[in-house]
């Protein structure tokens, strides 16, 4: 005896609704574990199964009685960028939810040497006790769901390879399958190469961290002023100088930092040193624009570097020299309010930085 066509509109009709809920709840709690983990996937998505699906699959398989049988009613798939994250996000998954063992697989180890695209973790799953003890998760006791867990490469490999029918085995010639072995062991090396580039650059970022700290008399570039910015030392002067405790060192857009590199040279910094070295004698005239409300504090990093570019040249190139730079629709107006707040910052300070001299 199958499960009936009552008992599945019966599900669609009075549970569905608990499910979607669950489900939206979970997204956020895994994205939210990846951000206190500094942890950075591709995607988290989720779905809970068609009505057609689900009727599809027990005809097909004709051994369950119940639903509660079936535990991929709600599925979760986490798409990593990196082969060597999957263990993080494993441990992260195990450490949060109950797992079911009997029923989870990790089929990196499972699956033969020469399968790629289906080397994914899957964890049958409930919410753990200490979550099913919130009030708002009485209703979730004994719902199992799935969660999925692969890299973006090996889910492309599984898209691909279902969409050609690999899984019919003795209906495709030897000479084709050999194909999609070579395909897959340089998918798999790819996977792991990208793993090892990002660790490598790592070291290199750390290697430049660790270089600046001892020494700022090095050339201005965007490897050198990413460091910088992004440095405790940098943090400190913030926090000591411009009166803001609660900044953030986390700067990391490639894009920004080029248009502060350019800023940086124009206006005639050639080392780190200097800029320091200006950062330090101007805190004043830098603290009052930034009083006059010229930036929000997550923008203070980089809004910092434009206002002393501009600040040593004295805007005598004028709007051309600050626009051609910046090139953004906005770039007038802000050269207008930059303008505007240091020209009032001069006056509450009443003092004018030596620019020429602060940089030779």
């Amino acid at each position: 005896m199958t499960i009936s066509p009552h008992h599945i509109d019966d599900f669609y009709e009075n549970k569905k609704n608990d499910y979607e809920y669950l489900l939206a709840n979970c997204i956020q709690l895994i994205n939210n574990l990846f951000r206190c983990e500094n942890i950075t996937a591709h995607s988290v998505s989720g779905r809970i199964k068609s009505k057609r699906s689900l009727q599809e699959k027990i005809a097909r398989k004709g051994k369950y009685l119940s639903l509660d049988e079936i535990t991929d009613l709600m599925g979760i798939r986490i798409i990593s960028y990196f082969y060597d994250d999957l263990d993080k996000i494993a441990r992260l998954i195990e450490d949060n939810f109950a797992i079911d063992r009997i029923n989870s697989i990790d089929k990196r180890k499972a699956m033969d040497p020469d399968r790629f695209g289906y080397m994914s973790m899957h964890y049958v799953v409930s919410l753990s006790d200490e979550r099913l003890a919130l009030r708002e998760n009485h209703n979730f006791k004994d719902l199992k769901f799935e969660i999925q867990v692969r890299t973006v490469l090996q889910h492309g490999w599984a898209e691909v390879e279902h969409d050609l029918g690999y899984k019919l085995k003795s209906e495709i010639p030897d000479h084709v399958r050999r194909k999609f072995s070579q395909a897959a062991s340089l998918l798999e090396l790819s996977d792991r190469l990208f793993s090892e580039i990002r660790e490598e650059i790592k070291i290199h970022e750390d290697m430049i961290a660790k270089r600046i700290e001892s020494d700022l008399d090095t050339p201005i570039n965007i490897d050198n002023l990413t460091a910088y910015l992004n440095s405790e030392r940098y943090a400190n002067y913030i926090r000591h100088n411009i009166n803001y405790n609660d900044v953030i060192v986390n700067f990391n857009s490639e894009k920004r930092v080029k248009v502060t590199e350019d800023f940086a040279k124009a206006s005639g910094f050639k080392t780190l040193k200097d800029l320091d070295q200006f950062l330090i004698e101007n805190s004043q005239i830098i603290h009052l624009m930034l009083s006059l409300g010229y930036t929000e504090k997550e923008n203070i990093a980089p809004a910092i570097i434009y206002q002393l570019a501009v600040l040593v040249k004295g805007f005598s190139k004028g709007k051309d020299f600050f626009t051609n730079r910046l090139k953004t629709d906005s770039a007038k107006k802000t050269y207008d309010n930059l303008h505007e707040y240091y020209d009032i910052a001069c006056k509450i300070s009443k003092t004018q930085p030596s620019l020429d001299e602060s940089i030779n």
